[in-house]
């Protein structure tokens, strides 16, 4: 199953549209919270540190899980549910995975200040992790987590041109959603909604390529 036939999935259309859906009300309410936090910094921090990037998290782990097995470019794969609990708290470990990922990203030398490859990290982290169990669950040996030199380059390519294409179109849609929502940061929303979506041919790109080795 190429890239544009998982792109086109009725399962993963869906996937993504939650995704979105979860990625406007996180971002949209968490602004709204962040505004009524201001006179408690403690509290303001907390959400904007903690809860918020939760959140988003979630959000991705929830497009991960909605789009297995199609989102390795399988029909078929063993049960979601045999997966998660065939070991002890998979889920919370895929969760954790999900939040400390782009902390840990942050912190690598020039790579991780690069914000465009932020998210494909962090969808990367996750869906290896979930490809990790299913090879476990079918037995099949010597696959390659690190794809080869060309697909890395096309996925770093195609993240910073999702990434240039998000901020170019937000900007655009900023003063409408200041408007619509009586906010001030509109921008900022924008840019996160919009590459949520942009990006995900990236992380495609790479599930693609595991699933292609079973």
């Amino acid at each position: 199953m190429s890239v544009i036939d998982i792109l086109l999935n009725a399962n993963v259309i869906f996937a993504i549209f939650v995704f979105v859906l979860i990625c406007i009300m996180t971002e949209i309410i968490g602004q709204r919270l962040l505004v009524s936090f201001e006179q408690a910094p403690v509290s303001e921090f907390i959400f904007e540190k903690f809860l918020i990037p939760l959140a988003r998290a979630a959000g991705l782990m929830i497009f991960i899980l909605l789009c297995y097995p199609v989102l390795f470019g399988l029909n078929e794969g063993p049960p979601l549910s045999q997966l998660l609990s065939t070991g002890s708290l998979r889920t919370s470990t895929l969760m954790n995975v999900m939040f400390i990922t782009p902390l840990l990203f942050s912190l690598i030398p020039v790579v991780g200040s690069i914000p465009a490859l932020i998210l494909p990290v962090q969808g990367i982290a996750g869906s290896s992790l979930v490809f990790s169990w299913t090879q476990g669950t079918l037995k099949v040996e010597k696959i390659h987590y690190i794809p080869d030199g060309v697909t890395l380059l096309l996925i770093i390519l195609f993240a910073i041109l999702t990434h240039a294409a998000a901020r170019w179109i937000s900007l655009y849609l900023s003063e409408t959603i200041n408007y619509n929502f009586n906010i001030d940061d509109g921008q900022k929303i924008a840019y996160r909604i919009v590459v949520v979506a942009a990006q995900m041919p990236v992380i495609l790109i790479y599930t693609q390529g595991l699933g292609a080795q079973l």
